[in-house]
């Protein structure tokens, strides 16, 4: 969970409990939480109490859920179209997520952790040769 989510909830840095490894993978480099809380997650009609790592680190999304809550809930996660099964006592349950709102989160990441490439310039000195751009335009097709 994102600190900034945290927050948001009104849970105070007095609840969380001391968590003591790092985490890596978030922008390559480790990442030391500022603890721990086990706070309960509903799932349509399903609620299970899981262990959430707090870190300090800045992102468009609220926390992220995979283990241990994917195998605790049994949930089948379909990420392409946004939707969680899951088996209930009554069936199958399904939980859909908003499409539109879920793709520009992932934009707003994506902007926030992607470097733009230079742009590199080499000067041709042989006339014979057709120059493509980027866009795989000539420069007389532009």
């Amino acid at each position: 969970m994102y600190i900034r989510c945290y927050k948001e909830l009104g849970l105070q840095q007095d609840d969380l409990e001391q968590s003591n490894s790092p985490m890596t993978g978030f922008n390559r480099t480790p990442t030391w939480p500022l603890g721990a809380i086990n706070l309960e997650v509903q799932a349509g009609t399903r609620k299970v109490s899981i262990e959430f790592t707090v870190i300090d680190t800045p992102s468009s999304y609220n926390v992220i859920l995979e283990r241990p809550w994917l195998p605790i809930m049994r949930v089948i996660p379909l990420t392409l179209h946004q939707l969680l099964w899951f088996p209930t006592e009554y069936g199958i349950e399904k939980v859909r997520k908003d499409q539109v709102q879920a793709k520009n989160c992932s934009m707003a990441a994506m902007k926030s952790t992607c470097n733009m490439k230079e742009i590199e310039t080499a000067e041709i000195e042989d006339e014979g040769i057709e120059v493509i751009n980027d866009d795989g335009k000539t420069s007389q097709e532009e």
